[in-house]
């Protein structure tokens, strides 16, 4: 089994004041390690008196004496730790508070939605948003550790009592799994600690039903005199047409995907999710479809898009 070890180091990387450089505890737990300042600075030459033989120097005996203090508590506090975690050791050993933001549920959903926001995804930035809302309104200030087995029966059953769905209630422990995930790679949580160990996520049948040949000609002829309603109608009958086409694709056309009766396209979530052999869509154009797409492109020549609904 992996044991958590503490010592000491000197941290010659950044050289602080008369020469002097950082002592610094280091924290092992294999193959990870994490170094924190203990506000005590050595020279080179202080250092290696400091763990010679024969110390002599009154005021180096002294900071041997707090350092070695130190490092007995790190072991102390590492000793009575059931499971090790960068997190645990740090809320015993500094008394860290429930609103360190390197523990709290709101720093982490918070640097991954400005990840997602970098990325333009904008669907997936706003469920994370919303899954930060609704935990914070059930619990406050949640930190890492508070996320057990018992509280994701807890927070499931909450979500039921406020009549959400069990397509929403899969959604955000989904949501919240894949942040906990995200602390364990970076090594503030471990494995042991992973929450969703034998507590299952709910999840809905997903029954599609399809449109019967007199529905698909309704919609197909259906008359809309509002420009709003033409627009998604027409959107829609092109998103058909077009074998399903996203719309989030269809926003993202430029004009060289038109290319004479067929319409030529690499999704935008294959864009993000696959490097390499990205292979474009080719679908033929109905007439009905061109028509659609004459109708709306941008009558601007320099435009970026297709059509003009996003801007650059």
């Amino acid at each position: 089994m992996k044991k958590a070890t503490a010592n000491l180091f000197l941290d010659t990387r950044k050289e602080s004041s008369n020469n002097k450089y950082p002592v610094k505890l280091t924290i092992y737990f294999r193959p990870d390690k994490k170094r924190y300042g203990i506000g005590i600075d050595l020279t080179k030459d202080e250092w290696e008196k400091l763990n010679g033989k024969r110390l002599k120097d009154e005021q180096l005996k002294e900071k041997k004496i707090k350092l070695t203090a130190l490092t007995d508590k790190a072991n102390k506090v590492l000793e009575g730790l059931k499971v090790f975690s960068f997190i645990s050791f740090e809320r015993e050993f500094f008394n860290a508070s429930a609103g360190n933001t390197e523990t709290s549920i709101e720093y982490w959903f918070n640097d991954y939605i400005r990840i997602l926001n970098g990325q333009d995804r904008i669907g997936t930035r706003i469920s994370y948003k919303t899954t930060l809302n609704s935990l914070e309104s059930y619990q406050s200030k949640l930190k890492l550790t508070d996320i057990t087995k018992e509280f994701l029966m807890e927070y499931e059953t909450y979500m039921i009592s406020l009549g959400k769905s069990q397509s929403t209630i899969g959604i955000y422990l989904r949501n919240l799994r894949a942040i906990i995930n995200v602390a364990i790679k970076k090594g503030i949580l471990t494995r042991d600690e992973y929450p969703f160990n034998g507590y299952q996520i709910p999840t809905a049948r997903n029954i599609k039903k399809s449109l019967s040949d007199a529905e698909l000609q309704t919609l197909l002829n259906y008359k809309p005199e509002l420009k709003a309603h033409i627009l998604a109608h027409d959107f829609w009958v092109l998103s058909y047409l077009c074998s399903g086409m996203n719309f989030t694709d269809i926003l993202h056309l430029i004009p060289n995907n038109i290319d004479g009766n067929f319409l030529s396209f690499i999704r935008q979530k294959t864009k993000r999710t696959k490097k390499r052999d990205l292979r474009p869509i080719k679908i033929p154009l109905h007439p009905r479809a061109k028509e659609i797409i004459e109708k709306w492109k941008n009558k601007d020549v320099t435009a970026v898009f297709l059509f003009p609904i996003l801007e650059p």
